[in-house]
């Protein structure tokens, strides 16, 4: 996997995890399972990424 490639999976969770940020400010705590289901779709992608290529973090 480039770099490239790496900092745009790391971008989208960067952008996922401003935005779930936000919207724990907006609405309180109650909405953390919101924000997991927010999170959870760019993270997802990195690992499946991960093993289309071969390469794993682990």
């Amino acid at each position: 996997m480039s770099i490239s490639e790496l900092m745009v999976y790391v971008s989208e969770i960067l952008v996922a995890g401003l935005f779930s940020i936000q919207i724990m400010k907006r609405v309180g705590s109650g909405f953390a399972s919101l924000a997991k289901y927010i999170l959870l779709p760019p993270i997802m992608a990195l690992f499946n990424a991960r093993k289309r290529t071969g390469k794993s973090f682990f």
